[in-house]
């Protein structure tokens, strides 16, 4: 059983920190002494189930469109068409 252990920035510039437990994708726990995460296993993707409330939006990295520009963007469309390449 692999443990990874994350840091994540809270909105109040405090950090949480909480752990995670992987299995093997039968469910059976390695069996093999030492850390999982530095051995190749040849295994495919690891694949970690978090509750929702843990997943944060990236701060720096959030797209809005602006609404004037979608406006004149439907209007030309809608006098012009869909123009394509």
């Amino acid at each position: 059983m692999a443990h990874l252990s994350f840091n994540l920035l809270n909105t109040n510039s405090n950090f949480r920190t909480f752990s995670i437990k992987a299995t093997s994708s039968n469910g059976v726990p390695s069996s093999n002494s030492g850390s999982a995460l530095s051995k190749k296993s040849g295994g495919g993707p690891v694949i970690l189930e978090l509750p929702l409330d843990k997943i944060r939006r990236p701060l720096m990295r959030t797209r809005s469109n602006d609404p004037q520009k979608v406006q004149d963007l439907m209007d030309s469309i809608r006098v012009i068409g869909l123009q394509e390449p």
